[in-house]
């Protein structure tokens, strides 16, 4: 069996997962995009004129709820992808220690020495 280059063998292993990855990556960039509007958002809250006008404060408060579901939802996915990929590799590696290792003879397990009484 030929060696699998590094770069194959991890794409192996992401290629299942990158609809969610790009679903994580849709999230990131909805929450970088809230944070890179804070300021201005924050700036025409406070500067609404106090005759009762309350959109501003409405939107921002959206504009802030989105952004805090999307870094929620960019932070579950990214870290189960990440734990199932490192799951899967774990279990190959695992996998290809247990087939690499020596087979052991009667003579050297243990109790093979014993008298049987």
């Amino acid at each position: 069996m030929p060696k699998e280059g590094g770069d194959r063998w991890l794409a192996r292993h992401i290629r299942p997962e990158i609809p969610q990855l790009c679903v994580g990556a849709g999230a990131l960039v909805l929450s970088s995009f809230v944070n890179f509007r804070t300021g201005a958002q924050l700036r025409n809250a406070i500067e609404a004129p106090a005759d009762g006008s309350k959109s501003a404060v409405a939107r921002s408060l959206l504009l802030f709820g989105m952004g805090a579901a999307a870094g929620c939802v960019r932070t579950m996915i990214f870290d189960s992808t990440a734990e199932r990929l490192r799951a899967s590799m774990a279990t190959e590696v695992f996998a290809a220690r247990l087939l690499t290792e020596p087979r052991r003879s009667g003579a050297n397990s243990p109790g093979a020495g014993e008298a049987s009484g």
